[in-house]
């Protein structure tokens, strides 16, 4: 049974400026966090993720055609849509966006709840089953970023359960 994903329409995401391109490969998954704000409700946790949405398309500095996440999670339990499969991100940078696809926890990542981590699980066994077994990566494993991304108590859990396929998150506090 598949997976379910709220659809980037039912969160009320914008469509996107320009068509996305289509990802060169599917090789793996970069885990990501917003900031320390977690969402205080479903609904709020929907907000967020426009508010995600309209950042990265509005603020200066990015510009960019739509969000940059394939998918997002919070700690309600909600799988929601971003870009969505097989669609360019801009996520990570140059060389990961075309072949990962980047989920986000709304919030730090510092103290997810088990909704959040199930929710985390779903996506990585529905991406297994699409693609098979891929890398599962930090979003710190792959490049520096101005926060701890994601938090660590997302990152413990990726160590714990993800740990054996990814020689890269050996290391529970490793940051290029």
């Amino acid at each position: 049974m598949a997976t379910t994903i709220i659809s980037r329409v039912d969160c009320g995401l914008r469509p996107p400026r320009r068509p996305p391109r289509a990802m060169a490969s599917q090789t793996g998954i970069i885990v990501h966090c917003t900031d320390g704000n977690h969402p205080t409700s479903a609904e709020d946790a929907l907000a967020r993720w426009r508010n995600t949405q309209r950042y990265h398309m509005d603020a200066e500095e990015r510009l960019y055609d739509d969000i940059g996440y394939s998918f997002g999670f919070g700690d309600f339990g909600q799988l929601l849509e971003g870009r969505g499969w097989d669609q360019h991100g801009s996520h990570s940078g140059p060389g990961w966006n075309a072949n990962y696809h980047g989920i986000c926890y709304l919030g730090s990542g510092e103290h997810p709840t088990e909704l959040a981590l199930s929710a985390l699980h779903r996506f990585i066994c529905e991406h297994d089953l699409r693609y098979g077994i891929g890398e599962v990566l930090g979003h710190r494993n792959i490049t520096s970023t101005k926060k701890i991304c994601p938090g660590q108590g997302i990152y413990d859990y990726l160590v714990e359960q993800f740990g054996d396929r990814n020689p890269k998150l050996v290391d529970r506090e490793a940051m290029p």
